[in-house]
């Protein structure tokens, strides 16, 4: 990004493609702070209303939650230079839009605009989905957490190929969570197993902050071991075809690195 110009450009045309608005608005906040941050925002948000100026549909609430959402995140990434604090603070910000979702939008609503998705983009029949309202809003917060997480990471791999080679690398293979953060964590994941009902559906929000620990590990075990892209091709391919098993596996391999640091644990073992 050479100037003003440029990052209003890649921020208003990147709408075009999945990540690149979001991550062009996370690239300016983490270079230059949060007010040209959100110049930039206003560029990428623009597109966004025009492209469905005559209604407010479900892609235009969570697509305006994730840039704003964003912003905020690589905002907490510039200042305290910690991925598991960027981290929470999307996945904090994502469960709070899932509840102005809920508040805002009028009954039936969201069910509806969800149905519709299911049409145009699920083969057979969406009659057959039975889908409540607080499962679809756990999965829309688990999907903008998501997609901004990866954003995030896009900015910040951006940045470090602009001004720090290698930077990013580095700073990912280490993200781990405190033990009193994992411990709330779980504890918060118990809650909701108590509860039932509702609650449930916000297990998995809750997990990814240690799902996403989790693939950071592996991301340094295959670079520590030298084991190949390939080893990392396969991982991400067990995620997408078992996801059944891989997630839960990651969420636990997240927890147990806050509680015992397997890096130094698997670092004393190798030598």
């Amino acid at each position: 990004m050479r100037g003003r110009l440029q990052a209003a450009v890649v921020a208003f045309v990147g709408n075009l493609l999945p990540f690149i608005s979001p991550a062009a608005v996370g690239l300016v906040a983490l270079r230059k702070g949060p007010l040209e941050g959100l110049l930039t925002l206003m560029w990428a948000v623009l597109p966004v209303v025009l492209m469905f100026s005559a209604e407010v549909p479900v892609e235009l609430i969570t697509s305006l939650a994730q840039l704003v959402i964003l912003w905020f995140a690589a905002d907490q990434l510039r200042r305290s230079q910690s991925w598991a604090m960027a981290i929470l603070v999307v996945v904090g910000l994502s469960g709070l839009a899932g509840m102005v979702f809920n508040m805002t939008l009028p009954e039936g609503v969201l069910m509806e605009q969800i149905r519709q998705m299911f049409e145009r983009f699920v083969v057979g029949q969406p009659a057959d989905v039975q889908l409540d309202q607080a499962t679809v809003l756990s999965v829309l917060v688990i999907l903008t957490a998501l997609a901004t997480v990866i954003s995030l990471v896009l900015a910040r791999w951006w940045q470090a190929m602009l001004y720090n080679p290698g930077g990013f690398r580095a700073e990912f293979h280490q993200l781990r969570y405190s033990m009193s953060v994992a411990f709330g964590l779980v504890g918060a994941i118990l809650v909701c197993t108590v509860l039932e009902g509702n609650f449930l559906v916000w297990i998995n929000v809750l997990a990814l902050p240690l799902m996403i620990a989790g693939v950071s590990l592996v991301h340094w075990l295959v670079a520590e071991r030298n084991l190949g892209l390939q080893t990392l091709v396969l991982f991400y391919i067990g995620v997408m075809v078992i996801p059944i098993l891989f997630i839960p596996m990651l969420v636990v391999i997240g927890f147990t690195d806050s509680m015992v640091n397997l890096r130094s644990r698997l670092k004393s073992g190798a030598s």
